[in-house]
């Protein structure tokens, strides 16, 4: 069934306001990933997501390309339609002897030429900005930023709560600075897809490859704070007023926190302990396969089975290695 000159200017209307609608959707989706990652919340996500389309919709404003706009855009990029493509448009009863002319011409010239037509549009511009949302994102995930908008667990349990003693016997005249807030933040590895999760509680179980961020804060100034393991002892960093430091989660052990106050006064706080489990390998199970298989030369040398592989953090990929 072949189309007419004004189905064409149609067709090409709605593939503008579709690449529009796209653009508005790739503009949306960066800033709906980054909410996700940094806030562990999936409606506050959907909801920036659904907030930012509108915007874009309303600035880019899809609804406003109608026909004769789409003519005046053909008119100024297809030069074989000689300004005439408004004529598609009109009742060709209305329209002259020469109109009509006209008309049937860019009917004809007007198909070889829309095929190679884009619309305008910025699809190359919002995906840029997608990927750079994207990338920071990822960024963000893998260095634990996103710990640091997930307050979910700041409240200290009475049970769970970092107490500190005097290295030093002597009866100091002033009482020590306190906990205000403590908390151990554990990024997962990339491969497993699960969110960052911060706890008050201290002793850590973690899988292997895990990152580990910890974050304290005293209700007055110190002079300095060490995080100890293994006889090691490393500062801890103060930003925004709390205290922190990170590690890659690869051995099991033991650590513990020590602070010096404005006196020059030392505190250290009992030991904490650190499990580290090990990923557990896929389990893969056959059924209808025999551990050995023959076939006469004359027969059809086909069989069949079926393979049942799991593993608690997914299946990425899996193939069989097959020898004849």
């Amino acid at each position: 069934m072949s189309q007419t000159g004004k189905d064409i200017l149609i067709r090409f209307k709605k593939r503008w306001q579709l690449m529009l609608l796209a653009e508005s959707l790739l503009y949306a989706i960066g800033p709906a990933i980054l909410v996700f990652v940094l806030f562990q919340s999936l409606f506050i996500a959907v909801s920036v997501f659904i907030i930012s389309t509108v915007i874009a919709f309303i600035i880019l404003q899809p609804w406003k390309i109608d026909l004769p706009n789409v003519s005046s855009y053909i008119d100024e990029h297809i030069d074989s339609v000689e300004y005439s493509s408004s004529l598609l448009l009109a009742h060709e009863a209305a329209l002259s002897p020469l109109a009509q002319l006209q008309r049937h011409r860019v009917s004809q010239q007007l198909p070889a030429h829309i095929k190679q037509l884009q619309p305008d549009h910025r699809l190359g511009r919002a995906t840029i900005v997608a990927g750079i949302f994207l990338i920071f994102s990822m960024l963000c995930y893998q260095f634990g930023i996103s710990a640091s908008f997930n307050s979910d667990n700041n409240q200290i349990k009475k049970s769970e709560q970092v107490v500190f003693k005097a290295v030093d016997s002597t009866e100091s005249k002033v009482n020590p600075p306190v906990l205000e807030s403590q908390k151990v933040t554990i990024t997962y590895p990339v491969y497993t897809k699960k969110s960052a999760f911060s706890t008050s509680k201290m002793e850590v179980k973690a899988l292997d490859g895990s990152r580990l961020y910890w974050q304290i804060k005293f209700d007055a100034e110190v002079d300095s704070v060490f995080y100890e393991t293994g006889g090691n002892s490393f500062p801890m960093q103060l930003k925004d007023e709390s205290y922190r430091y990170s590690a890659l989660l690869n051995n099991a052990g033991f650590y513990n926190f020590r602070f010096t106050d404005i006196q020059g006064k030392s505190y250290v706080s009992e030991l904490y302990s650190i499990e580290v489990l090990q990923d557990q390998e896929p389990i893969i199970e056959i059924a209808g396969l025999e551990q050995y298989t023959a076939f006469n030369y004359d027969e059809l040398k086909h069989f069949a089975f079926t393979t049942q592989i799991s593993d608690d953090f997914g299946i990425a990929d899996a193939s069989i290695i097959a020898t004849v």
